[in-house]
C-alpha cells in the first residue's frame, strides 16, 4: 500500500483535486499486519472522472465494474480496484441500483461488515464509521446497520459472512448476524452457482473453519451449498493430521465417503482442474491407507504429494486410536521417498522381436507391475529376461 506505484496513482488523483482512500479488505488486513493481496480504493467522483484522470495520465483502464461505479486500473502490471463512493437505492437480493456522492459515511453505510468498512488516507490515517477497528480487534464479525436489510441487499452476504467468520472471528458471534443468517438463508436459491462456489471455497481455504462451517450447517445453509450430506467428522480429523490447508482435499472430506463429483463440480461450478483432483480421489481411494505392502507401490503411483493427500483422506475415516502413529509413520516413508525409473522402454521390446501394438503394451504394463511388486529391485537385464521369459511361457 506504501509502494511507489500505488504512491503515484494517490498522487494523480490529488493532482486532480480527488481525495482517494483504500478501503476493505486492504486496510483491515493492514491492520492485523497482513500483507494486502488486492487494493481497492475509493473515490468521491464518478467512473466517467475516474476513466477521465487515468486516461489522461496515460494509465490503462478496464471498465469492469462500470455500472456499480468500478473501474480497474492497470499501471506498471499491477491492478488497482478504484470505486466511487456511492448509495444502493434500489435492490432486489442479488443485484444494485447505485448513484454516486460525496459522503465518505454513506458510503461506509451500504457496505456489508463493519471490519470490511474502513478506510484510510495515503498517509495512513483510519476512518472508521462503525467500529470496525473494534470488532476486528475482538473478533466480531457484524453487519453494518441492520443484517435484514444487508443480507436483502445481497443474499451472498449470508455466505460472505459465514466466510468471514472462518478467518477472522473469535470468541462469541454476533447473534443478530446468525440469526438474520438462519432466517434468510432460502434467499441463497436465487444466486448463480458461480458466485456460491467462489464463497464457499473461499471460507474452506481460511486456517480453522470448522466452527463456522459447524454454525453454517446448523443454520440449514449446507444443503444449499452442496448436493450432500457434509461429513464434519472427517473435516475434523483432516484438520488435525493436514501440515498446510488444501482446500480441494478438504472439500473431498466434508463429501466423504463418497464423492459424487460430477454432481459437486456441477453444483459449485468447479474448474476442469479441481474436478480431475476430485475425480482422482475417487479413484485412489479403495486403495488408501498403504499396507505395508502398498505403500511403495502407491507412492510410485501416485507420487508424493497424492500420495499425502490420499491417505490423510483415508485415515479421516478410521476411527482407530492409531491412526496418527499410522500417519506418521506413512508421512515420514513419503518424506524420503525418491521416484524410480522403471528400467525399459517400449523400444527395447521392439528390438526383441515384439511388434508394436496392444501386445507390446500389455507387456510392459504387466513387467512393470511385477517390478514393483518386487520393490523396485529388478534392473533391466532382469526385466527383459522376464518378458523373454513371459513370452516363452505363452
Amino acid at each position: 500500500m506504501g509502494d511507489a506505484i500505488t504512491q503515484r496513482l494517490f498522487q494523480i488523483f490529488r493532482e486532480e483535486g480527488g481525495e482517494a482512500r483504500f478501503v476493505g479488505g486492504c486496510v483491515r488486513d493492514a491492520v492485523l499486519g497482513i500483507s494486502a493481496q488486492d487494493i481497492d480504493i475509493a473515490i468521491p467522483i464518478g467512473p466517467d472522472d475516474i476513466i477521465y484522470i487515468l486516461t489522461k495520465a496515460n494509465i490503462n483502464v478496464i471498465p469492469t465494474g462500470y455500472e456499480y461505479g468500478t473501474i480497474t486500473a492497470v499501471l506498471e502490471n499491477r491492478t488497482f480496484q478504484i470505486t466511487s463512493l456511492r448509495k444502493d437505492w434500489e435492490t432486489n437480493g442479488r443485484r444494485a441500483r447505485v448513484t454516486y456522492g460525496t459522503s465518505w459515511e454513506e458510503d461506509a453505510s451500504r457496505r456489508d461488515f463493519t471490519i470490511n468498512a474502513l478506510y484510510a488516507d495515503v498517509q495512513g490515517t483510519i476512518y472508521d464509521y462503525f467500529h470496525g477497528l473494534e470488532d476486528l480487534k475482538f473478533g466480531m464479525i457484524r453487519f453494518v446497520g441492520d443484517a435484514h436489510t444487508r443480507i436483502q441487499e445481497d443474499y451472498l452476504r449470508i455466505l460472505r459472512y459465514f466466510r468471514f467468520l472462518a478467518w477472522y472471528g473469535q470468541g462469541p458471534v454476533n447473534l443478530e448476524a446468525i440469526q438474520a443468517c438462519t432466517a434468510l438463508h432460502q434467499g441463497l436459491k436465487d444466486l448463480s452457482r458461480e458466485r456460491i462456489g467462489y464463497e464457499f471455497l473461499k471460507l474452506l481455504s481460511a486456517p480453522d473453519p470448522l466452527s463456522s462451517l459447524r454454525l453454517l450447517s446448523k443454520a440449514g445453509i449446507a444443503p444449499l451449498i452442496l448436493p450432500h450430506s457434509i461429513n464434519l467428522d472427517a473435516f475434523e480429523s483432516l484438520l488435525n493430521f493436514e501440515k498446510v490447508p488444501r482446500v480441494m482435499c478438504r472439500l473431498a472430506a466434508l463429501s466423504l465417503p463418497k464423492i459424487d463429483v460430477m454432481a459437486l463440480a456441477k453444483t459449485l461450478r468447479l474448474s476442469r482442474d479441481q474436478k480431475n483432483y476430485l475425480q482422482y480421489c475417487q479413484n485412489r481411494l479403495e486403495y488408501y491407507p498403504s499396507s505395508e505392502k502398498t505403500i511403495y507401490a502407491n507412492l510410485y503411483h501416485d507420487g508424493a504429494e497424492w500420495f499425502e493427500d490420499l491417505t490423510r483422506l483415508s485415515l479421516t475415516l478410521r476411527a482407530v486410536g492409531s491412526t496418527r502413529s499410522i500417519l506418521d509413520a506413512t508421512l515420514n516413508v513419503s518424506a524420503s521417498w525418491r521416484h524410480p525409473t522403471f528400467p525399459i522402454q517400449g523400444k527395447d521390446l521392439v528390438g526383441m522381436g515384439v511388434k508394436q501394438g496392444p501386445k507390446l503394451g500389455d507387456l510392459l504394463k504387466q513387467c512393470e507391475a511385477w517390478w514393483i511388486a518386487q520393490n523396485f529391485q529388478p534392473n533391466r537385464d532382469a526385466c527383459l529376461k522376464w518378458i523373454r521369459d513371459r513370452q516363452q511361457s505363452h
